[in-house]
């Protein structure tokens, strides 16, 4: 097939760090190329690179043979290349037309045609299998309308190079088929899809080559048909991923109930309704369910953050309700928050005061003076028990990488034996070696006797850690299920709402 992209030797140094280091990449039109690797890999830096983001220190980039330099996305896009990333860039109030079209009204005399724009934007929806309400806000869709759309906006750039970053990341297991099919389609069309996922077996249903990438290199490249998800997990880390620890039988005894809570945001719309749940001690509860039907506001009421309107929240039969965040925490409730940059770490502060962060009153001495020798000692012991790659503590916690500050999250969060633990998306936007490390612990402390909360709109997460799954819809819990005795779709149906239990019940597991 004839070559689309070529990216050759792209180096990029930040300070004594190597981002990048040589790298050389191709793709294929019609072709949809998976790059993986573990955090800090250098994925992330190369398609910035591609997207204008980013200027490499070294290197070149081709499009269709041709030599091209990007100052900017802007440069990128004028150039056919697109991206969708994560965390979508939607105007959540505006329409989706005005959405597609915006920085690119189709206008005369300075009036916006509308009309023409819908015109266009219908035939790329009907060429491409993607249909989303154009009429509609952004902000009303589900998620996976919503990466529709996003797609859709970069088909009406006029893309023929398409980066989609972890895609899959909160879609439901009907939705993400569906993002197959459109991608397969895209292929067909000539598109070129390049994709980042951490997601190894979806990168071998999907892909037609992949590329894996390790500390800056390029380590290796395959297809599905040579490869297993096995092989692809080592040839990321570089090693054997260590086995799940074993789940051991724990006493059933209540931990933590929540009962009829319900909370409605400033515009009176009910986020949490009547919500109910009981987690047992040595028990993990995984709660799963679509982004946007509650799974922050139940984790805030939970740890102390968010006082319900109505409802009670008990710890071993004893009514907390009242109690905040503080009291929270010294009852023994632990949160993970699921966003690691704005609520679960001070990317300003050092590692070894975010190690301690929220827990200072531990480590003070006379005249309520943080005691400096014992917080380092305790950080020092987090690092080498967690294996947070870095020289020392004291740098900012800012130069670590997503894994490993979603490590020392999870070190300080589980170091003062929690009654429970609240993890909100533990595992997010970290890597295969990282996620091993993540769910062993939680295993560990499953083990140990400990409650365990796990919110994740990763299904591959909820199923390999949770002793009971809970499905949450518009700010209910709608069913309850054996993970052993559920299938995927299954779930993902109660997910989209179109199954629900009349009552769920709450018997000890």
């Amino acid at each position: 097939m004839k070559l689309a992209l070529e990216m050759e030797h792209i180096t990029k140094i930040y300070g004594e760090v190597r981002a990048n280091d040589d790298v050389s990449i191709q793709a294929a039109q019609g072709e949809v190329l998976c790059i993986i690797g573990e955090n800090g890999a250098g994925k992330s830096t190369l398609m910035n690179v591609l997207y204008g983001m980013t200027r490499p220190d070294e290197g070149r980039i081709l499009l269709n043979g041709e030599e091209v330099s990007f100052r900017s996305s802007r440069d990128a896009m004028k150039h056919r290349i697109g991206m969708v990333f994560q965390h979508f860039m939607l105007v959540k109030e505006l329409s989706c037309l005005e959405n597609i079209i915006i920085g690119m009204e189709p206008a005369k005399y300075f009036v916006i045609n509308k009309k023409a724009a819908e015109g266009k934007i219908l035939q790329l929806m009907d060429q491409y299998g993607m249909k989303v309400p154009l009429e509609k806000p952004a902000g009303s869709l589900s998620v996976g309308e919503q990466q529709k759309l996003e797609i859709i906006k970069v088909l009406y750039r006029g893309a023929d190079i398409i980066i989609l970053d972890e895609p899959t990341a909160v879609l439901t297991p009907q939705e993400t088929e569906e993002l197959f099919v459109n991608i397969r389609s895209l292929a067909a069309s000539g598109k070129t899809v390049i994709m980042i996922t951490h997601k190894l077996d979806e990168v071998m249903r999907v892909s037609d080559r992949i590329v894996v990438m390790r500390a800056g290199k390029v380590v290796g490249e395959t297809k599905p048909a040579d490869t297993d998800v096995h092989g692809l997990s080592v040839a990321m880390v570089g090693a054997e991923i260590p086995p799940m620890r074993e789940r051991m039988e724990t006493r059933k005894e209540k931990a933590l109930e929540v009962r009829n809570v319900s909370w409605k945001n400033e515009d009176g719309i009910a986020v949490l309704d009547h919500l109910s749940m009981v987690i047992n001690k040595g028990e993990i509860l995984g709660v799963a369910g679509i982004s946007g039907n509650g799974q922050p506001e139940m984790a805030r009421v939970v740890t102390g953050l968010l006082r319900p309107d109505e409802g009670e929240v008990l710890l071993f039969e004893n009514d907390i309700t009242a109690h905040d965040r503080k009291a929270r925490i010294e009852d023994g409730i632990s949160f993970i928050p699921e966003d690691r940059n704005s609520t679960g770490a001070c990317l300003s502060w050092s590692i070894e005061d975010n190690c301690i962060a929220g827990y200072q009153q531990r480590f003070t001495g006379k005249m309520n003076v943080i005691d400096r020798g014992r917080t380092q000692k305790f950080a020092d012991e987090l690092i080498e028990r967690f294996h947070i790659k870095t020289p020392n503590g004291k740098l900012p916690i800012s130069s670590l990488s997503g894994g490993n500050c979603q490590k020392v999250i999870v070190a300080r969060e589980t170091a003062f034996a929690p009654e429970v633990v609240v993890a909100a998306e533990p595992s997010r936007g970290v890597d295969i070696g990282a996620i091993s490390s993540i769910h062993n612990h939680m295993i560990e402390l499953r083990n140990s006797g400990t409650a365990i909360l796990l919110i994740s709109s990763s299904l591959d997460e909820i199923f390999e850690l949770s002793d009971r799954i809970a499905v949450i819809f518009e700010g209910k819990i709608t069913a309850l299920f054996d993970p052993k005795q559920v299938t995927r779709e299954e779930i993902g149906l109660y997910m989209s709402g179109a199954k629900r239990e009349e009552a769920v019940q709450w018997e000890r597991s």
